[in-house]
């Protein structure tokens, strides 16, 4: 076999991994989010092959996507890597409602406060902590009242 036959289909063979790569790395890309400031709209994606986040503008590249084009009555983007383009639509998110804690009354701050208070005043070592740091606080401040001298 020939120099240039063996190159060849080494060649070859490189661009089929590469195109292989990059189709998979399009085809994996998630159309996260959009953020619109003004007349500008920056689209946000998700590369789980890299594992990174990125933001970018209609007309731009990030990480060698391109953006090609973006409908945003429809939620699809158009994204280009290499020579191949796929659409992708939003993510759809997922709403999770919490239930918010009632604020706590001045009461019972009062007594979380004291209880934590017993706590450490009842545990010799959490009491001899605390005044390490208190007498640390009072020390740095001191030569920092030095120093404006």
């Amino acid at each position: 076999m020939s120099f240039i036959k063996l190159a060849f289909m080494s060649l070859t063979a490189l661009i089929c991994v590469e195109l292989s790569i990059a189709k998979g790395r399009l085809d994996a890309l998630e159309f996260n989010g959009e953020l619109k400031m003004g007349h500008t709209i920056r689209l946000s994606f998700y590369d789980p092959t890299s594992a990174g986040a990125f933001w970018v503008e209609l007309g731009d590249s990030r990480k060698e996507f391109e953006l090609v084009d973006y409908d945003s009555e429809n939620r699809i983007a158009t994204v280009r890597l290499g020579d191949r383009e796929r659409s992708i639509e939003l993510r759809s998110a997922r709403i999770i409602s919490i239930n918010r804690p009632k604020p706590l009354s001045a009461e019972r701050l009062a007594k979380i406060h004291d209880s934590q208070l017993q706590d450490i005043y009842g545990n010799e070592q959490l009491l001899k902590a605390r005044m390490e740091v208190v007498v640390a606080r009072e020390e740095k401040e001191a030569e920092r009242k030095m120093r404006a001298r």
